[in-house]
């Protein structure tokens, strides 16, 4: 019995001992499971996170993407308001028609208020254009070119507004038509302003025409005051220079000295009226006579003037400095007629000068040249410069120096008619340098007729 209990025991204790290691080994092997799984459980919750901030990502682009687009949107939709252009696009299989805002706008309507298709926009469509509107929407279908039309539109209130439409077809492979797009801009406004200004641009074209009428008389009339101060005033004046040569010649011992001096001085008067007269027919010329434009050489011309100077008055020592290679587009005659001015002007102002020096150059200023005349002889006061270039304008005694105060009068004459400009500077006792600026090349708006001065 004793045995029985014994082995009974070992049996209970051995099976114990498995049991031990069975539920050791169940616990090893779930503390295994368990360890993977929480490893696998670890990685899939990062992946998760890592998932998770991905998606954060792409949904703060996204808003951010939608808020760009939004605002673009709106900054074309703005941009379309202002300048008053619509975008359109027609689905021609389907004949859907897409406006923006601001073609609504356009059309005086609200968006989505009305249906959109092609045969809807053509009843918007002033009853007088629809046939060329139509036309050029099948000339651009049919020829692939772009379509580009202006027309009158009626909005539901009756108004008419005019726009201008533009647009480009997309085709398929096999060349069917798939798609138009463009713009619809309105030009009410600028159509309008178009008119005023056709209007004033009548009105002033009516005005120049009477204007240029009242010159024409204006300058008929000058010329027959030139003719009558030619013809009328000459006859007088050599009426009192011959009596008072016969005067002289016949009354000769009847008079005294001083007697003898008054017809002399008499004689000088007439003859210097006569020169005023023809200064003042000459000055007169100059405003009528045709333009022919070359490539005229200054340098010859001021060469030319310098040695007749020196000829007519061969006492006088001159040095005279002329820069070479000088040439402008001109009328060769009138510029002759400034230079001679110029050079001569100088050269009377220069009599009462030692060492005289006389120069003629050109110099760029403001991108253009400037053509000079510069002297060492009496000068003037730059106070009264403005004077200057005025007819019968004289800053000097004719006990100093003789003449009628035209030359330099009729120096800006000329190079007005040439389109250009004169100055002077200059000091009292220190010399004078007179200045004058010609166009680079023959202007377009060239006239026979001198501008008024």
């Amino acid at each position: 019995m004793v045995i029985v209990f014994s082995v009974l025991a070992l049996w209970v204790a051995r099976s114990f001992n498995r049991l031990d290691e069975a539920r050791t080994r169940a616990e090893s092997k779930i503390q295994r499971v368990n360890s993977e799984l929480e490893g696998r459980v670890r990685e899939r919750t990062e992946q998760l996170v890592e998932a998770n901030r991905s998606l954060e990502v792409q949904i703060k682009e996204r808003i951010e993407a939608e808020s760009r687009l939004r605002a673009s949107e709106a900054n074309l939709a703005n941009a379309q308001r202002i300048a008053r252009i619509g975008s359109w696009v027609w689905d021609i299989p389907s004949g859907k028609l897409e406006w923006s805002d601001e073609i609504y706008r356009i059309f005086g309507r609200r968006p989505g208020e009305s249906e959109t298709t092609y045969e809807a926009f053509l009843s918007s469509v002033h009853p007088g254009d629809r046939e060329e509107v139509r036309r050029a929407v099948d000339a651009a279908l049919s020829e692939n070119r772009p379509y580009k039309v202006v027309h009158r539109l009626v909005r539901p209130d009756g108004s008419e507004r005019v726009v201008q439409e533009e647009g480009e077809v997309t085709y398929d492979e096999e060349g069917k038509p798939l798609r138009m797009e463009g713009t619809v801009q309105d030009i009410t406004e600028r159509r309008k302003a178009e008119a005023r200004i056709e209007a004033l641009n009548r009105n002033l074209e009516t005005r120049v025409l009477r204007r240029t009428f009242e010159l024409e008389e204006a300058n008929e009339e000058l010329r027959a005051f030139a003719y009558s101060v030619s013809h009328d005033l000459r006859a007088p004046l050599r009426s009192i220079d011959g009596f008072s040569q016969a005067l002289l010649e016949d009354y000769s011992a009847k008079l005294d000295e001083e007697g003898r001096e008054y017809p002399e001085l008499v004689r000088d008067g007439a003859r210097q009226m006569g020169d005023l007269i023809e200064d003042l027919l000459k000055l007169s010329r100059l405003s009528h006579e045709p333009m022919h434009w070359s490539n005229v050489d200054l340098t010859a011309i001021a060469s030319e003037i310098a040695e007749e100077l020196q000829k007519e008055a061969p006492e006088r020592a001159v040095e005279f400095t002329i820069a070479t290679g000088i040439r402008a587009p001109g009328d060769e005659p009138l510029l002759k007629v400034v230079m001679g001015n110029l050079l001569g002007n100088a050269w009377k102002f220069t009599g009462q000068t030692e060492r005289t020096r006389i120069e003629f150059g050109a110099h760029p200023a403001a991108g253009e040249t400037e053509y000079f005349v510069r002297d060492n002889g009496a000068g003037f006061d730059m106070a009264y410069a403005d004077q200057l270039f005025g007819a019968f304008q004289r800053l000097h005694s004719t006990a100093e120096f003789d003449g009628a105060g035209i030359g330099l009068a009729t120096v800006k004459r000329v190079i007005h008619r040439h389109h250009g400009r004169v100055r002077a500077e200059g000091a009292v006792g220190k010399g004078a340098t007179l200045y004058f600026t010609l166009p680079a090349e023959k202007e377009d708006h060239e006239t026979e007729k001198d501008p008024v001065d």
